[in-house]
């Protein structure tokens, strides 16, 4: 089965996955941009890349990074 999307900006102006269900992810270009640099720059350039998934991420430990200001995604609050 093809789960064939498009990434796309609404007509006010948020970034989602379409076309043949807008599905907005991002209040804006910029969250759209912010959320797939990661990815991109570690596929470009890391030797090794591991997925962490389900209760994997529970696991990790995160109590010596700090805070990273963000773009707005749609579903912060």
């Amino acid at each position: 089965m093809s789960m064939a999307h498009s990434f796309m900006v609404g007509p006010d102006g948020a970034f989602g996955i379409g076309p043949r269900r807008w599905t907005p992810l991002h209040a804006g270009i910029d969250g759209g941009a912010e959320s797939l640099a990661p990815a991109a720059h570690a596929r470009r350039w890391a030797t090794t890349v591991t997925r962490v998934t389900r209760k994997a991420v529970d696991a990790l430990e995160f109590g010596d990074f700090g805070p990273v200001l963000e773009a707005q995604g749609v579903t912060d609050s």
